[in-house]
């Protein structure tokens, strides 16, 4: 979760290296505060009220028509210095971008003065661009309703921002200097170039700043100049002054202060009434004898909750209105959080609830959950940390309840938090969310999506080829129409059937469910295709909306599709797709995941995809999981090509550096035709096996980052089974040595894992060297390892015997296979549970009879020479069979029924005589499924 931290104002001169991309700087003035950080830049507040609000994007670049856009925003191109100069603070800060590089010097004093100058230069691209430069983006709670005068070339200009949006994108352009007033105070600005305010019908942010044409390799020069000072605000012979509220609250109590004066023949009594926008009856109101001298106020409002809250000023002289503010934007921001530990439980589950807060709550922290008959759970809280509680359960009902947090401190209520417990009736095939590390649970193992979407045309190949190349989900492109879906639904139920015979899970595309109208038609088509599908053991999500900001289906449309799905199907979620992060928060009611389509390449660059996943999860507060949606295509509408095999590893990584538990890369049909490129199929392929090696990592505890130099390398860290797991990504297109520092001071070697090679960590510190756009994954066995049910014989004969060597990813070392009937049988080592070591191996057969035989590396037996043969063996069902066999081991001797557990099978034997010179043993899943196979061992017996 993203939360703001407490920074300190920097005296000193500054000059930040490496590790600058991190600094945080705060600039009082007397009434004006600046505050830049990485993540926002630059914004700024007056008297606790936001006035300028930061942005990303200083610096935009575009061709005409804005059919795309470059944004010089990375983090990991950043470096500041902070200079005091007399009464000036002088903030140098310096974007290394490779297209689009700038330099922003804001100057803060003396008084409540500060001056922002740009410099930038366009070198990336052949074609005429131009640029837009943000100077600032003023808040509606300040600017709205103000007065505002500015001269152009074409003259003075004068107007007011209306209360709503009037339809007038601009109020004005191409001002060099002007003034804005209202009972804020005035502030004025002086710019050595045009600057145009554009005003936008959804009224979330104005936008100060300037288009014009950018010559290739040309710098850009610009400034501007603000200043403020406070004065009084008349109004129908009253002076309202010394306005005391700030705009973002810690708690739900808005405390609002002013002071009122009579001027000249105004009122000699007035009605102060403070209220909220969209609830009138939500109010306070004083009602006080005026004189010459200020007479102060004192009003106050209870919030609803976490929000944004637009509220308004009024003065009655009796009934009769003297003045209303402009609405002023109250932010309430979420200090808790609160979901259950996974979605469903069972009424028999040992149920647990997670409580976020965010750092800026403070401490002596406690809350109280309650549902509609009381409390369920309470205790203590740390702020910018996650707490599990148990959660009582007992008298609750099937279905979804309600649960209310409230956080406090030393009894005072700071904030509360809503969420939903849903419990369901046991099901055989049910996917469960584990919200602690927002992977899934399938058949009781972690699970995390390794999946690609796919048309009707390529749908059958995926099936067949891609199984045996490390997916392990599939995301058909299905017809939104009810008359169409309903003839091909036995042919759907084919692909179902066939998708469960080689382990393939499937979304289930629900598109049209979400679009309106809502008939009674389309729910009962919508029970329908739920009731056939929900108990299929391929069945993994419910895919309910591709990018629905886009105009298909409004937020309000998805929830309502989103409940009906959930009463027809607790047990499998339901995830819905974004192009524009910040479209997700509006649609949070309505999924259970979400998905991300971040398609960066080759107009931005790779950390979009990162920038993406950092806003999802700041504006769902990490509730939800992500999963994201790779661009493994290109060479259509604005992508201008594919992304390279180094683009695509780093971006995948990125992803999932950043939060997500799922990829889904996005495709037409491969291996030919999007991607066109085998070299980059190939490396989505072998990605796939890589996150099935992570996903036990994944699924485990995410600990706090290493420290790591330079700051561009991006990093996560994971506990698992005692170890430290690092992935690291660099988003660059050089090469970077990395030094990489873990809290704890543990020396070792760390396991460069995909790599087959060791490096040394002293004392907490690992230095390494990763290519351009290169990944890396280390483990630190920082601790020891779970115990393992069984031990390795020193005098067993078995090359590899518990698969624990792999110097391909996924496959293990010391055997041969053969393949049967069925090529789409598939053989993976898998780290998901195991009886020996880090892993086992899992044999997967479509067909009963038609899987993979495994034989290890031939052994040499002596004649007439007693042996023990073992292995530990499960299955995902009761009753599966396999053999095991070598030498005189044949037919029933050798064939084995499977349960659930870990269990070990072993024979003993007599080698033939005379002995064979070259023996194998030979291992197939007989029956159609998954099992798992460990610690194979042919030892000689005294």
């Amino acid at each position: 979760m993203h939360i703001l931290r407490q920074v300190v104002l920097a005296t000193l001169i500054l000059t930040a290296a490496a590790a600058s991309a991190q600094m945080e700087y705060d600039l009082p003035l007397n009434h004006l505060r600046l505050r830049w950080d990485p993540e926002s830049l630059l914004s700024v507040t007056c008297d606790g009220r936001t006035l300028f609000a930061g942005t990303r994007s200083p610096v935009v670049a575009y061709p005409n028509g804005w059919t795309w856009s470059y944004q010089a925003n990375r983090q990991d191109t950043l470096k500041t210095a902070l200079a005091k100069q007399g009464n000036q603070q002088v903030l140098t800060v310096t974007c290394a971008d490779e297209k689009l590089p700038w330099r922003e010097i804001i100057t803060a004093g003396p008084g409540d003065r500060f001056r922002i100058e740009y410099f930038f230069t366009g070198r990336g691209w052949d074609e005429p661009m131009n640029y837009e430069v943000n100077a600032a983006m003023p808040t509606p709670t300040w600017f709205v309703g103000s007065q505002f005068r500015v001269k152009t070339p074409a003259g003075e200009k004068s107007g007011e921002i209306p209360f709503t949006f009037a339809g007038a994108s601009n109020p004005f352009g191409d001002a060099t200097s002007g003034e804005f007033s209202s009972f804020f105070g005035k502030l004025t600005f002086n710019s050595t170039a045009g600057l145009t305010l554009f005003d936008y019908a959804h009224r979330k942010q104005l936008w100060l700043g300037r288009d014009a044409p950018l010559p290739k390799g040309e710098e850009q020069k610009w400034s501007v100049e603000f200043a403020y000072e406070p004065q009084p605000y008349v109004i129908g012979g009253v002076e309202v002054s010394r306005l005391e509220f700030t705009d973002r609250l810690l708690g739900e109590k808005l405390d609002f202060g002013l002071s009122l004066r009579r001027v000249g023949e105004g009122p000699k009594q007035v009605t102060a009434r403070l209220s909220l926008v969209k609830q009138p009856e939500v109010k306070d109101e004083r009602a006080l004898a005026l004189t010459d001298r200020a007479t102060p106020v004192k009003l106050s409002l209870a919030l609803p909750g976490p929000g944004t809250y637009p509220v308004q000023l009024a003065l009655l002289d009796g009934e009769k209105p003297l003045y209303q503010s402009p609405p002023l934007t109250i932010t309430v921001p979420r200090l808790v959080g609160i979901r259950p530990g996974r979605v469903p439980y069972t009424q028999t589950d040992a149920a647990t609830v997670l409580v976020q807060v965010a750092e800026e709550a403070g401490e002596d922290l406690t809350v109280q959950i309650t549902g509609p008959s009381g409390k369920v759970a309470e205790g203590a809280v740390k702020a910018d940390a996650l707490t599990v509680l148990p959660l009582k359960t007992e008298g609750l009902p099937v279905g979804q309840t309600p649960l209310t947090a409230e956080l406090y401190r030393k009894g005072q209520k700071l904030g509360s938090a809503r969420g939903d417990l849903t419990l369901a009736t046991p099901t055989a095939n049910g996917v469960v969310i584990d919200n602690r590390s927002q992977t899934l649970l399938v058949g009781g193992l972690p699970f995390c999506p390794q999946s690609c979407y796919a048309d009707l045309r390529s749908v059958d190949d995926v099936i067949r080829d891609e199984p045996v190349f490390g997916f392990n989900t599939i995301a058909p492109y299905l017809p939104t129409s009810i008359e169409e879906r309903r003839k091909t639904r036995e042919s759907l139920r084919k692909m179902f059937d066939r998708c469960a015979e080689v382990g393939l899970y499937v979304q289930l595309c629900l598109h049209g469910a979400a679009r309106p109208p809502h008939t009674e038609e389309k729910w009962a088509w919508l029970k329908e295709e739920i009731e056939a599908f929900r108990d299929h053991p391929a069945l993994l999500a419910y895919y309910l909306a591709d990018e629905p900001e886009l105009g298909s289906a409004s937020a309000e449309d998805c929830e309502i599709a989103y409940r009906k799905i959930k009463e027809l199907d607790p047990w499998h979620p339901v995830t819905m797709v974004f192009c524009q992060s910040e479209a997700a928060a509006r649609y949070a009611r309505g999924m259970d995941i979400c998905m991300t389509d971040p398609y960066p390449i080759p107009n931005s660059p790779v950390t979009n995809v990162s920038d993406f996943c950092d806003r999802i999860n700041r504006d769902l507060a990490d509730a939800l999981p992500l999963w994201v949606v790779p661009q493994a295509f290109g060479g259509g509408e604005w992508w201008k090509r594919e992304p390279s095999r180094q683009e695509m590893r780093c971006m995948t990584y990125l992803a999932l550096i950043h939060n997500s538990r799922g990829i889904q890369y996005f495709i037409r049909r491969p291996p030919a035709s999007n991607p066109n490129s085998p070299d980059l199929w190939s490396e989505c392929r072998r990605l796939m096996f890589e996150l099935g090696q992570l996903t036990p990592a994944l699924a485990g505890e995410q600990r706090p980052a290493p420290t790591v130099l330079p700051a561009s390398i991006h990093v996560a860290a994971f506990n698992e089974r005692g170890a430290v797991t690092v992935l690291c990504a660099n988003p660059k297109n050089e090469p970077q040595q990395m030094t990489l520092t873990l809290a704890d001071k543990w020396s070792g070697d760390a396991e460069v894992v995909f790599e087959n090679r060791q490096v040394r960590v002293t004392d907490g510190v690992l230095t390494d060297t990763i290519e351009p756009f290169g990944t890396r994954v280390y483990r630190l066995q920082v601790a020891a390892a779970p115990a393992d049910l069984t031990t390795l014989n020193p005098k067993s004969l078995i090359v590899n015997p518990s698969w624990e060597e792999m110097h391909n990813v996924g496959t293990p070392d010391g055997c041969y296979i053969g393949y049967g009937a069925d090529k789409s049988a598939s053989w993976y080592v898998d780290p998901r549970t195991a009886a020996h070591g880090r892993q086992s191996l899992r044999l997967r057969t479509p067909v009963e009879g038609q899987g993979i035989g495994v034989q290890p590396f031939p052994v040499r037996l002596t004649a007439k020479q007693k042996y023990r043969l073992s292995i530990w063996a499960r299955g995902e069902r009761e009753g599966q069979q396999f053999s095991f066999a070598i030498d005189t081991v044949k037919g029933e001797e050798g064939t084995h029924a499977l349960t659930t557990e870990w269990k070990e099978y072993a024979v003993e034997f007599v080698a033939s005589d005379p002995a064979k010179p070259r023996l194998s043993a030979s291992l197939r899943l007989i029956s159609a499924g998954s099992a798992w196979f460990d610690a194979l061992q042919l030892v000689p017996v005294e």
